[in-house]
C-alpha cells in the first residue's frame, strides 16, 4: 500500500498544518499540494493562478529540502505534486485558466514533478452559459471540452 497526502498550500509553501502532517508521516512518496482556494486577500490572484501554483510547488520543494537534506534536487522535485482546481475556484476571484495549465505543465516537465493532477476531470469543459461561480460539471472558463487535459499533456514534450 502506498499513502500520499494532498496538503493545503499557499504560495509560500505548505501551511503549518500541512507541514505538520508531512513531518508526522515522513515517508517516500509524493507531496501533492492543493494549489487552489487560497482565500488570502493579500495575494494578487487575478491572472496569476499558474504563477502561484508554481510558486507553491517551488516553496514546497524548498521545505522538503530541509526535511530530506540527503536527497538530490531531482529527487526532491520528483516528490512534489501539484493539483489545481480547473477554472473558477471556490473563491471566485481565483480562476485557473487554460493558459495557467500550459504554464504549470511546462514547469512540471522542466522540473520533473512527481505528479500533476487536476481538481477535477469532470470540470474540464466550458459551462453551457456564462457563470461566475464554481460548478461540478464545468470550469467556468471559455475553451473546448478537454482543453485543460490537452494543455497539461503539452507539458510532456
Amino acid at each position: 500500500m502506498k499513502v500520499s497526502f494532498t496538503l493545503p498550500v499557499m504560495p509560500y509553501g505548505l501551511t503549518p498544518d500541512g507541514l505538520g502532517v508531512l513531518r508526522s508521516a515522513i515517508a517516500n512518496g509524493v507531496v501533492n499540494v492543493m494549489a487552489m482556494d487560497y482565500f488570502d486577500p493579500s495575494l494578487d490572484v487575478a491572472g496569476h493562478m499558474g504563477d502561484l501554483a508554481i510558486e507553491a510547488a517551488t516553496s514546497t520543494h524548498d521545505q522538503l529540502a530541509a526535511l530530506y537534506p540527503y536527497r538530490t534536487d531531482a529527487q526532491l522535485w520528483a516528490m512534489v505534486g501539484v493539483t489545481p482546481m480547473l477554472g473558477i475556484n471556490d473563491n471566485p476571484a481565483e480562476i485557473f485558466t487554460i493558459a495557467d495549465a500550459r504554464k504549470l505543465a511546462d514547469f512540471a516537465a522542466r522540473k520533473g514533478l512527481g505528479r500533476l493532477a487536476t481538481w477535477s476531470a469532470n470540470r474540464d469543459a466550458p459551462c453551457p452559459t456564462p457563470t461566475t461561480v464554481t460548478g461540478n460539471t464545468c470550469s467556468g472558463v471559455v475553451g473546448a471540452p478537454w482543453a485543460f487535459a490537452n494543455a497539461f499533456s503539452s507539458g510532456n514534450r
